[in-house]
């Protein structure tokens, strides 16, 4: 028989999964705690112990995108070849951003968070995360960190990877997808060996 912390854990991990989903079909507008309670299938009071308002379940949304994008990208670079090339890390950074359930909870609450004043700070931190997260594995996998030319390549792979998220959700073109990461790909290890002293 399931604890009541088990129970307790479980109902929050509901109501968060209820509001990713409510986030990807139907947009943060209507994302009300009314619909999300009905998602989840909880009463509200067990939704409003967890998270006792809107704007304190979207700050744990945004926290709860952010480890499941982390633990893509971690889990796809793992299963990777060695050495990990650049094609790798954007790769495994493609497979933390390129799916619905990743992408459109983070680009949902980043619209709303440009008038939302409880969001834009808690977003900020959220998007310094993802951005420390693949420079700290950049810089380690190529030896970067003493480099300062090359510290832009990581933000523009993530800038152009979301930009093409954003393009995906208007037109699936799984053709044009591959051929611009596969730019992306070798704009970033041109720009690598080019740095590179021993290039």
């Amino acid at each position: 028989m399931a604890t009541q912390r088990e129970r307790s854990e479980a109902t929050r991990s509901r109501v968060l999964q209820a509001a990713v989903r409510v986030l990807v079909q139907r947009g943060y507008a209507a994302a009300s705690t009314t619909r999300i309670v009905e998602e989840a299938g909880v009463s509200r009071g067990a939704m409003l112990h967890h998270f006792p308002s809107k704007a304190v379940l979207m700050q744990h949304v945004l926290e709860h995108v952010l480890r499941e994008r982390e633990r893509a990208f971690h889990d796809a670079l793992a299963k990777a070849s060695q050495p990990v090339s650049v094609s790798d890390v954007m790769d495994a950074f493609w497979s933390s951003v390129g799916v619905e359930e990743a992408f459109v909870p983070w680009l949902e609450l980043m619209v709303a968070a440009r008038t939302e004043p409880h969001l834009s700070s808690v977003l900020t931190d959220a998007a310094d995360e993802i951005h420390r997260v693949i420079r700290v594995n950049f810089e380690k996998l190529f030896d970067t960190a003493d480099r300062p030319e090359l510290h832009h390549i990581p933000t523009l792979g993530i800038s152009v990877l979301h930009g093409l998220a954003m393009r995906n959700l208007i037109r699936d073109d799984p053709q044009t997808t591959q051929t611009v990461l596969a730019m992306v790909k070798g704009i970033a290890e041109q720009l690598l060996i080019r740095g590179n002293p021993e290039g």
